[in-house]
């Protein structure tokens, strides 16, 4: 398996030197165990022991969503999507995000109808047992099996509590989770101070800046020179690409964006970025967007308010919204 940044803040030494604002410096932390993924939170402080209290209320919020999301190990004391694929189809008083996120992913599923289904669990272990072991691929009839019970209004939501009515049902959060939780912690942070930039592997959420916006640079599918820049303050950003988590056979590369339909990796494009200002939302309509057709994707994306998207075809083109505007470089 492996596991590539798809977004890169861009820092030159001339920003380190004179980026201070009333005094303040800029510092950077980063953790490296929530979510299967670097999550770095960089921000402005008038001096380390502040920013220090930042970093520790930061992280302690992203251990806590983690435990909240994390569909593969129980966290004792914790309600959250781990004990609910367990419950065998019983009620649990799951935690307050993990309630609120399934409430959003049924509210996205007016945008997306089933090409994001939270649902389709089974399948996508199945596919993480072969990428871990980085050889072979399913049988068809194991795709076809291991997506038997996918039905996403299996899920019942009811006042702070959930159940699966079908047991065999396997949520996984993985196109939303990631984005969600950085919203979160984007909100947790900008109480502390209005300057700062989280980036959740990829995931990233940018407050303001001073002098101007944060440049992230969008990772080239196939490795090389930064394709393009994109300008952010008070929004949130989010890549899915083909080169995240994947493996190769026969020359072949599996990775780990699977189409609900055909049950394998999407091949509709390398890459697709989406702007927004709900980062949990860009998240979701980043997978979204990589399993559809390009015609479809850019018609989506044109017509959902407060959206930009970029994207990077088969062919190495690259298709932008009409609003896109300074928010890309390059």
């Amino acid at each position: 398996m492996k596991c590539a940044k798809c977004l890169i803040l861009l820092t030159t030494v001339a920003m380190l030197l004179s980026g201070c604002r009333r005094g303040e410096q800029q510092f950077s932390q980063t953790y490296f165990e929530a979510f299967d993924t670097i999550v770095t939170l960089t921000a402005y402080a008038p001096d380390r022991a502040r920013f220090d209290r930042i970093a520790s209320a930061f992280s302690a919020r992203l251990n806590a969503l983690h435990a909240a999301f994390d569909r593969y190990r129980p966290h004792p004391g914790v309600n959250g999507l781990y004990a609910l694929n367990a419950a065998g189809g019983q009620w649990v008083e799951v935690e307050p995000e993990l309630y609120d996120l399934l409430l959003k992913c049924r509210e996205w599923s007016a945008v997306g109808g089933e090409r994001v289904n939270p649902a389709l669990g089974n399948l996508f272990e199945l596919w993480r047992q072969f990428r871990d072991a980085g050889v072979g691929v399913p049988s068809r009839e194991a795709l076809e099996a291991a997506a038997s019970h996918s039905d996403f209004s299996a899920l019942e939501l009811e006042g702070g509590r959930a159940r699966l009515r079908d047991p065999e049902v396997t949520l996984d959060l993985g196109a939303v989770a990631k984005g969600y939780a950085a919203g979160l912690l984007g909100e947790l942070v900008s109480g502390m101070t209005e300057y700062y930039l989280i980036d959740a592997g990829g995931n990233v959420v940018a407050g303001k800046k001073p002098g101007g916006a944060w440049r992230i640079g969008v990772q080239n599918p196939d490795g090389g020179d930064v394709p393009m820049v994109l300008n952010l303050a008070d929004t949130s950003a989010v890549t899915s690409g083909d080169y995240q988590r994947y493996y190769e056979v026969d020359g072949v590369r599996y990775h780990h964006l699977i189409d609900p339909d055909t049950r394998m990796p999407a091949r509709f494009m390398r890459q697709a970025t989406v702007i927004a200002g709900n980062s949990g939302y860009a998240d979701y309509l980043s997978t979204l967007l990589f399993l559809s057709p390009p015609a479809d994707a850019l018609a989506l994306a044109e017509r959902l308010e407060g959206v930009e998207a970029v994207f990077v075809l088969n062919d190495g083109t690259i298709q932008r919204t009409s609003g896109v505007g300074g928010l890309v470089s390059g």
